[in-house]
């Protein structure tokens, strides 16, 4: 990949990016890495200047990094080509610099191996936050339904195509709400759907008695859904419960 630049001179300068990383501490202590966007002269392959600045800290937004708008008069050249402006700016001294988020393209092309190697590292430190922060009882949640789905994947795999047919809306249901369970349910549903063999079936069979299938705007009645399975408590009579108990055959839908 070349950008071409004009120079103080009016000359046509072609160059050539180059991706690196540099080392960085968020805020709890862990090590992780920046993006740099070094320019190399197209010709000679010569270091020309460096595109970014890094003043040490962990840039929370993926594939960002502050612009060397001091030393790099032409940025604004180039930039639109291959990243966006937001609006934060870092001050140092009489210096402004601004934060651009680079198309992930443009570093995939330019970056390969040390993009990826950052990318990685970005996704998984932000995963294992979320990991960290998500209550007990959501976890729990979310292996049950997996385990609940892959019965249910069984189950169909031994059918044939005409008992799939007649299956059709149970398997679209109970395949949307193991998608969009764990993300609409709370702490506090969480802990009731725990209660039940197999929530994943309560919750779905609810949905096809309660919505169309052709509704796809699942969030505000997913989320009135699992509020009121857990206000009425109803489905305790009707799906069998970790402790065995169930009072009557469940809904038919």
């Amino acid at each position: 990949m070349k950008l071409e630049i004009t120079n103080f001179m009016g000359q046509k300068v072609q160059l050539i990016p180059q991706i690196g990383l540099y080392n960085v501490t968020e805020f709890m202590g862990q090590a992780l890495h920046g993006l740099s966007v070094q320019l190399n002269e197209a010709d000679t392959g010569e270091p020309y200047t460096s595109l970014t600045v890094s003043f040490g800290e962990f840039i929370s937004i993926k594939n960002s990094a502050y612009i060397d708008t001091n030393n790099c008069y032409f940025a604004e050249q180039i930039l639109p080509q291959i990243a966006e402006k937001t609006s934060i700016t870092k001050q140092s001294g009489y210096c402004t610099y601004p934060l651009w988020v680079f198309n992930e393209d443009f570093l995939k092309e330019a970056g390969g191996s040390t993009y990826k190697k950052y990318s990685e590292e970005y996704d998984n430190y932000y995963k294992r936050l979320a990991e960290e922060e998500e209550p007990e009882a959501i976890k729990l949640l979310k292996e049950k339904i997996e385990k609940n789905y892959s019965e249910y994947k069984e189950k169909w795999l031994g059918m044939t195509p005409q008992e799939l047919i007649d299956r059709c809306c149970e398997i679209e249901a109970v395949t949307r709400m193991t998608g969009d369970i764990p993300n609409y349910v709370s702490e506090e549903e969480a802990q009731y759907l725990l209660k039940f063999k197999n929530p994943l079936e309560v919750v779905s069979d609810t949905w096809q008695a309660e919505y169309s299938l052709e509704n796809r705007c699942v969030d505000e009645e997913l989320s009135h859904l699992l509020w009121q399975l857990m206000d009425t408590q109803d489905a305790e009579i009707h799906y069998e419960t970790e402790d065995g108990q169930s009072q009557s055959p469940k809904l038919s839908v």
